[in-house]
């Protein structure tokens, strides 16, 4: 079966070499996973370790075991990926959204025009 679209995925996956260039990257995949309701995992590296809470909203890994284990353990347990893809999306509205960006500028805005 061919996948049409993300919201399609079981499991989002953003695996990560532990090295500078990955430290800088961006965890936009794993927000995007998680706004969709995607259950995410993704290497405990640079900023990916500050939106995913393990074991709650999703899963990071460390090493290639880890990674094994972590991914078996959410296709074998539906009712652990439900609960990533409800906290996981949670996560992403609260914190990664347009909407809070939005206001985090406007206040910016606010803050520059009172000085």
């Amino acid at each position: 079966r061919v996948m049409k679209t993300v919201t399609e995925l079981d499991i989002g996956v953003m695996p990560l070499i532990d090295d500078n260039w990955s430290k800088s990257k961006s965890p936009t995949k794993i927000s995007e996973y998680m706004s969709l309701g995607v259950a995410a995992v993704g290497s405990r590296v640079g900023e990916i370790r500050y939106v995913i809470r393990d074991g709650y909203n999703g899963f990071t890994a460390k090493n290639e075991k880890e990674w094994v284990q972590k991914i078996s353990k959410l296709i074998e347990d539906p009712k652990l990926r439900e609960k990533f893809r409800i906290n996981g999306r949670s996560t992403a509205v609260s914190k990664y959204s347009t909407k809070v960006y939005v206001e985090d500028f406007k206040q910016v805005l606010r803050d520059l025009t009172y000085k």
